[in-house]
């Protein structure tokens, strides 16, 4: 029959059953059977079902169903919601296992699975079924199977899941160890990096300072080269300055000596006029350039004098011997020539010996 016919199923109802049988259907017509509430027996045999639908565990008022001489290769999952069902016949189809909600048909009390290619193991449960006892047995042996079936497949899933739970919590540990390992590796990282700034901070304020201290050494190095060089120089221009100043003094000396000699003999001889005027010239300047002497250059001259007593005594006797002969000739002509002239050496000699006092005590100050 095609599955889009529409069936009447009122004179095919009596005494509670439904008779569907050899009516060549390829679908079970589920709407038009949940509609007879009182057939609570359907047969279903030799047609052409391969299946049979996934709302067919929705008849659930069946207590008697006959499924033999048909094609099906496997029954709903939800088979098992067929709990009044008491009655089963699946004689000759194509079934090679069973649903495990089948377990659920606790009120089953009759099966027959003969003459289909059921998997060895439900083969060797369900047996023959060769009379009603073994009919019987076969449905109470395959309840049972598929229950233990079904609590192991239970145990199998809450160990699988279990096993996953471990699994996913093993995963989570491990992540999360991983997590603070890679925490610690960041925290280690940044208190490494934070050491090795501060290091490097420090290094560099280390180098600062001693740049600073070698600037400072090297600065402080330079005044004390500098203070040395300056005391040196200044040593040496106080040392070149007295030492001028002494030889201006040994050469005033040096010139006042024959002329105060020669004057002596003239004042002696003639007790002129002209003696006492450069006797006071020639004692002033000379007092007056030794008073304005620094105390080391008065120093250095009564050094200098030692060495120099032999040099002055030498010069003032030979002056004398020089005027002791020019006194013996100072009657003749060239005397007072030679009277004049010296004279006028004696007053260019004082005015030279003003210059040079003047000079002198300009560069002492």
């Amino acid at each position: 029959m095609a599955p889009s016919a529409k069936l009447n199923l009122k004179d095919k109802v009596e005494d509670g059953e439904l008779d569907l049988s050899m009516s060549a259907l390829q679908e079970v017509p589920i709407k038009e059977i949940a509609q007879a509430k009182k057939a609570n027996k359907l047969d279903l045999s030799n047609n052409r079902l391969t299946s049979l639908g996934k709302n067919f565990a929705t008849l659930t008022h069946i207590i008697h169903l006959d499924l033999s001489n048909n094609m099906l290769k496997e029954l709903p999952e939800n088979f098992g919601n067929l709990k009044q069902l008491k009655h089963l016949d699946l004689y000759n189809n194509k079934l090679t296992h069973l649903p495990l909600s089948f377990s659920q048909l606790k009120s089953l009390k009759w099966l027959d699975l003969k003459n289909n290619p059921l998997v060895p193991a439900l083969a060797q449960v369900a047996g023959p079924c060769l009379d009603a006892q073994q009919c019987q047995k076969s449905a109470k042996n395959v309840v049972d199977f598929l229950s233990k079936m079904q609590d192991k497949v239970y145990d199998d899933i809450v160990k699988k899941s279990a096993a996953a739970n471990n699994a996913n919590k093993t995963k989570e540990a491990e992540n999360a160890k991983q997590q603070k390992q890679k925490e610690k590796a960041k925290k280690d990282k940044n208190k490494k990096d934070k050491q090795e700034k501060n290091d490097k901070k420090a290094n560099t304020t280390d180098n600062k300072n001693k740049q600073n201290a070698a600037t400072d050494k090297s600065a402080a190095a330079n005044k004390q080269k500098k203070n040395k060089a300056g005391k040196k120089n200044k040593k040496q221009s106080f040392t070149a300055s007295v030492i001028k100043k002494l030889f201006t003094l040994i050469f005033i000396a040096c010139v006042t000596l024959p002329i105060l000699s020669y004057v002596y003999i003239e004042h002696i001889k003639t007790n002129s006029p002209e003696y006492r005027k450069i006797r006071d010239h020639t004692s002033h300047a000379w007092n007056v350039t030794v008073s304005k002497m620094p105390p080391e250059v008065l120093h250095y001259a009564e050094v200098v004098s030692v060495y120099t007593a032999p040099i002055t005594e030498f010069v003032t006797t030979k002056s004398v011997i020089i005027f002791e002969m020019i006194g013996e000739a100072r009657q003749s002509e060239q005397y007072k020539l030679l009277k004049v002239q010296v004279q006028t050496l004696l007053e260019t000699l004082v005015s030279k010996i003003k210059e040079l006092f003047n000079s002198s005590t300009t560069s002492t100050k």
